[in-house]
């Protein structure tokens, strides 16, 4: 990399991990940036994971990695997870700190609302206080619909996790028989190929794997590669990244032929 020295451990960034700007990153001088960056860059909007910009341009996702890494360490972008209304948040004990801290609440409810529209900062903190565990983001919208207009929805959960007032809560499939595949998957699963036709055929697209991928894309609907994500480490975010498929899919597949469990952390 050209742009930084080579000093400070750099940050683990993950595939399924979404840049989101924190400076302005197309007035960085493109001399400065290696060839990867310069394809990287115009892409970072906040939406796409590292995954779904390096298959946007071509680049490996070692090094998609790597750069953003470089960025985030200069405090060029921000990293936060893949937004979807089936996620669940629940406040963290910093959220006490928006009782507090009239600056803080302030700028918070300025960072939600929605263009020419204020919002209240009070209003903004109860929306926060409200979030529990156990419900989606879907649900939770649904319930509290009246009070979020004005409210811009994926900002106010990126600020609230970044500024650490909220905790994604991840899910992570685990199978008592994890080590140990009991057989081979049935040849017709009809349920998993209704779902089929709704979302890609499970394949691996990252291409930390290419040098493996022929191998898995054989091997794709026997135990022993989805049997690698179910030790109860990995979670959904990552498995559905890795195999570019929907997790009622991956899930389906995971419990054709073994018990799985979803711990939720």
């Amino acid at each position: 990399m050209k742009l930084f020295p080579s000093s400070p451990p750099q940050v683990t960034v993950k595939q399924w991990h979404v840049p989101l700007s924190a400076a302005q990153l197309l007035s960085i001088d493109s001399d400065a940036l290696d060839m990867t960056m310069q394809r990287i860059v115009p892409h970072i909007d906040g939406v796409s994971s590292v995954a779904k910009i390096a298959k946007r341009v071509d680049a490996h996702i070692d090094l998609a990695c790597q750069a953003i890494s470089h960025l985030f360490k200069q405090g060029y972008v921000l990293l936060t997870d893949i937004f979807q209304f089936s996620s669940v948040y629940v406040p963290t004990p910093q959220i006490r700190s928006l009782l507090f801290d009239d600056k803080m609440r302030d700028d918070c409810a300025k960072l939600v609302s929605l263009k020419s529209i204020r919002m209240d900062p009070d209003l903004v903190v109860k929306l926060y206080t409200s979030m529990t565990y156990g419900q989606t983001l879907k649900n939770w919208c649904i319930d509290n619909w009246d009070s979020l207009t004005g409210i811009d929805i994926r900002r106010f959960v990126t600020v609230g996790v970044l500024r650490g007032l909220l905790h994604r809560v991840h899910k992570y499939p685990f199978s008592p028989q994890h080590g140990n595949p009991t057989k081979e998957r049935p040849p017709t699963l009809g349920a998993i190929h209704e779902e089929d036709e709704k979302f890609p055929r499970l394949t691996v697209n990252s291409s930390s794997e290419r040098d493996s991928a022929k191998q898995d894309a054989t091997s794709l609907d026997s135990d022993a590669v989805l049997d690698r994500y179910l030790d109860g480490s990995h979670c959904f975010d990552e498995i559905c990244t890795t195999f570019g498929a929907h997790e009622k899919v991956v899930l389906a597949r995971m419990r054709a032929s073994r018990d799985v469990h979803v711990i939720q952390k």
